[in-house]
């Protein structure tokens, strides 16, 4: 559960803030394909160091195990 709201939550603020920007701005849809776009960027990247830190931890834990 904790990854998906991770995934989800940037996402979620990049489309809301994009929604908020074209509605004060006469750039439709830019601004919400922006924000989703960014939002996807970032809930994905966190996801990916999320996932690398757990690889090398796990890696480490074996490392110590094997010595």
């Amino acid at each position: 559960m904790e990854y998906a709201i991770q995934l989800v939550a940037p996402i979620l603020l990049g489309l809301f803030a994009g929604v908020w920007l074209d509605n004060h701005t006469q750039i439709r849809p830019w601004g919400t394909l922006g924000g989703l776009l960014v939002g996807l960027l970032l809930g994905f990247g966190s996801l990916y160091k999320r996932a690398m830190s757990m690889i090398q931890k796990q890696k480490a834990k074996s490392d110590k195990k094997d010595s």
